[in-house]
């Protein structure tokens, strides 16, 4: 059944074009649970100068690494121990081959999959004060979409804390661009989600570190959003209130 599944979700991915049709057998070995082959003949594929440019076969290496991380004693140490980074890395991959959007609306599930396990890891990182390292996981998110507000704030947070306030203001710089450019409007729930948090986030730790001003710029941004909403009220009605 899980197999079944698996294959009607992908049938767009392995027979909508011609161009699909041509990496039926990638789909094979995704659908067969064959990751660590499907892996080998994917790469085979970014590696030969008739194929590397084209977007799929990385998304089938991101597809692969994100399925071995769900079980990773199965798998080598080396394979499964950096799962998740070269999940979001042959995402990226992918996405700077699909110049055209071409596949990005059809498998949003699989994309709001990815940002789930790397905003995860970078707010674990974050509370173990590691922000080097969460500043590549939201990284990863700014370049699997550039519109992503909430990702572009949660960078610029890292960066921040990281004492590179020029990074951080060009960060927090482009977030407030996508949303006067009405980008928030067609967020993904998951990316809504990570938006909300960001202002929260940010807006207590800019209060805290007495840039008020800044807080409540923001918390009335969010407010358009999440007015409805009883932790972002909470945080609102305490600084901007």
């Amino acid at each position: 059944m899980k197999k079944l599944l698996l294959f009607v979700m992908l049938l767009p991915l392995g027979f909508a074009t011609q161009a699909q049709s041509d990496y039926d057998n990638l789909l094979e070995m995704l659908v067969d649970e064959k990751y660590e082959k499907l892996l080998y003949r994917a790469e085979k594929y970014t590696l030969d100068d008739k194929t590397k440019k084209h977007a799929l076969p990385y998304l089938y290496m991101s597809m692969a690494y994100h399925e071995m991380g769900k079980t990773p004693e199965e798998y080598d140490e080396d394979l499964s121990g950096k799962a998740l980074k070269n999940c979001l890395k042959y995402c990226v991959k992918h996405r700077k081959k699909d110049k055209e959007n071409e596949y990005y609306a059809e498998y949003e599930d699989y994309f709001d999959e990815v940002r789930k396990g790397a905003i995860a890891e970078a707010e674990l990182n974050n509370d173990m004060l590691k922000f080097t390292k969460s500043k590549g996981f939201y990284k990863y998110l700014t370049s699997i979409d550039s519109g992503d507000p909430g990702a572009w704030m949660m960078k610029g947070m890292a960066e921040w804390k990281m004492k590179s306030r020029k990074d951080s203001g060009l960060s927090w710089e482009r977030a407030k661009e996508i949303v006067e450019g009405g980008g928030a409007e067609i967020l993904t729930d998951v990316q809504l989600s990570l938006f909300k948090r960001a202002i929260i986030y940010c807006a207590e730790m800019w209060d805290e570190e007495g840039n008020s001003e800044m807080a409540r710029t923001w918390l009335e941004i969010g407010y358009e959003y999440f007015k409805e909403d009883r932790e972002f009220n909470v945080t609102f009605e305490s600084i901007a209130g």
